[in-house]
Parts: C-alpha cells; structure tokens; sequence
C-alpha cells in the first residue's frame, strides 16, 4: 500500500472531537483504594498494567472487574469511579492520588498500576462513534 495514501483514522476522530491538552499519569495505587471521576467536559483512559480494580460507569450500575492488560476508555466523564475493591466508595481522583502516594510500597503485591490519561473536549460533545453515557471497555 502507497503510504502517500494512507489516512490515520485515529487522528481524524480525535481532531473532529476537538480534544485540547492531554494529560497522562502512571498511578502506584496500594490498596485500599477508590477513585471517583465527577462530571467533566473530558475523555478518559485508563490502562491496567498489574493488579485488577473495578470500574463503576455510574451510582446505578454493577461494577465490571478489570485486570492487567484490559484498557478502559470513557469518551466523556459522568460519574464514574474505580476502587480496588467492592467494600471502598473512594475520594475525588486526585485527592485519592495524592493521598495513597505517600503510602505507596514499591514491592507491594497488591499495589495495582495503571497509565491514565485525560483530554480535554473543546467542543461540547462527546466523542464521535461513542455514546454519550457508555464507557467503551477493550
């Protein structure tokens, strides 16, 4: 194939979202731990890359389970949270970051990693091809 020809398509849906600055972070979370996303006009990611959480898409819904390797994209933030376990409800995100960093215990087993990231919408709508309320889970 001609690279001259090919298009990036990922590039195409993020310039048509509008996103603004990016922000991304590597979070070290030991247990316990819950993280809690209040409404903002942004798209969140989050990657796990050692240990399990669960994802809460809103107060009315089950939590999904997430491990390492699963990616959780959420194309515009509206209550969401994430919490090492069914037992915490969790502080707003950065709160909660600030705070179990200076508990962190490298070696710890139950620690769980994730990369997160955020961008902000500059326009006010959700991201093409992504309902407005559903997180896409990978």
């Amino acid at each position: 194939m001609d690279n001259k020809h090919t298009k990036d398509i990922l590039a195409d849906i993020l310039r048509v979202g509008k996103l603004g600055s990016r922000i991304v972070c590597r979070p070290e979370l030991p247990a316990p731990w819950g993280l809690i996303f209040t409404p903002e006009n942004k798209a969140y990611f989050h990657i796990i890359k050692r240990g399990s959480c669960f994802f809460y898409p809103d107060k009315e819904k089950s939590p999904i389970t997430l491990h390492q390797g699963d990616v959780l994209f959420v194309p515009k933030v509206n209550n969401y949270r994430i919490t090492s376990s069914k037992e915490v409800i969790g502080k707003n995100y950065i709160d909660e970051i600030i705070r179990v960093n200076k508990l962190l215990k490298k070696d710890d087993n139950k620690t769980t990693r994730m990369i997160c990231g955020s961008y902000e919408l500059t326009s006010n709508m959700s991201l093409p091809f992504f309902p407005y309320y559903q997180a896409t889970y990978i």
